[in-house]
């Protein structure tokens, strides 16, 4: 800063230049809390600005933050943080705070439309219900456990059935 133009008969003036500092301004970036069930991706991370100035907006950022987390659809049911970073601007220094993915247990439907009620001894019937999972299904047997039986074959299982009885 410079300065200038002083006069006075009482007194000599000397000017010394002033530094004017402009300073990065901050700028808060945040990301929605956001939840997903088990077993899906993780949702598009949007990513939320507080604090620009002059109506400028996040074309102006040289490179635009990050969200990520840790978590993958594998990872348990729990709350994992969605971090943010990487963020780079001429004229903003970035405040990130970051926000929480809550994953949750997955629903699943069972669906067995297989009528076995007209079984016959020595019949081997394969057992066709589905779990909309994808997980596998698993049989037992309540009840007379000599009428009839599970057998496994690969990742097919099937009724045997040995005698008399209900189950």
């Amino acid at each position: 800063i410079e300065i200038g133009g002083a006069e006075s008969k009482n007194y000599s003036i000397t000017y010394e230049k002033g530094i004017f500092d402009v300073q990065k301004r901050e700028l808060t970036v945040t990301t929605k809390n956001v939840t997903r069930a088990y077993g899906e991706n993780n949702p598009d991370f949007e990513l939320i600005y507080d604090g620009f100035v002059n109506n400028e907006d996040e074309n102006v950022l040289l490179m635009k933050p990050k969200a990520s987390t840790v978590a993958t659809p594998s990872s348990n049911v729990g709350i994992y943080s969605i971090e943010i970073a990487n963020g780079v601007a001429e004229n903003y220094y970035f405040n990130c705070k970051a926000g929480q993915l809550t994953i949750e247990k997955a629903y699943q439907t069972l669906s067995w439309n297989q009528d076995i009620s007209e079984v016959k001894q020595y019949d081997q019937i394969e057992l066709t219900a589905m779990a909309s999972s994808g997980l596998e299904v698993t049989y037992s047997i309540e009840g007379n456990s000599t009428a009839c039986s599970i057998t496994q074959i690969g990742n097919r299982q099937y009724l045997d059935c040995n005698g008399e009885g209900d189950v």
